[in-house]
């Protein structure tokens, strides 16, 4: 997962690159990928939204838009998960940390 910042008060963008078959080793631009942010304390505060392929990507590139009617508190800390389920039906799961930032 490419870090990234999530700004309070902002629609934000979460991108899942270089996602493989773990068989072939090839891009997999057919896969269902879902991002879960989690407060800090582990309550689901966004819960699964479908991310998209990249159109024309060559390298297995998947985002995620969180609207800006999403409240993240300045400061505070997410988790954010994401969920592949891939072309063949095999699974993977990433995860990172951030703090909610304002925009200055």
């Amino acid at each position: 997962m490419r870090p990234f910042n999530i700004y309070v008060n902002n629609d934000n963008l979460v991108w899942l690159e270089d996602l493989r078959d773990e068989i072939t080793g090839d891009f997999d631009s057919g896969a269902s990928c879902f991002l879960t942010v989690l407060t800090n304390s582990g309550t689901v505060f966004v819960n699964s939204a479908a991310m998209t392929f990249l159109p024309g990507s060559t390298t297995g590139e998947y985002f995620g838009t969180i609207d800006d009617a999403v409240l993240f508190v300045e400061g505070e800390r997410y988790t954010a998960r994401v969920l592949a389920v891939g072309s063949a039906g095999q699974q993977g799961q990433w995860t990172t940390h951030f703090i909610a930032q304002r925009r200055e």
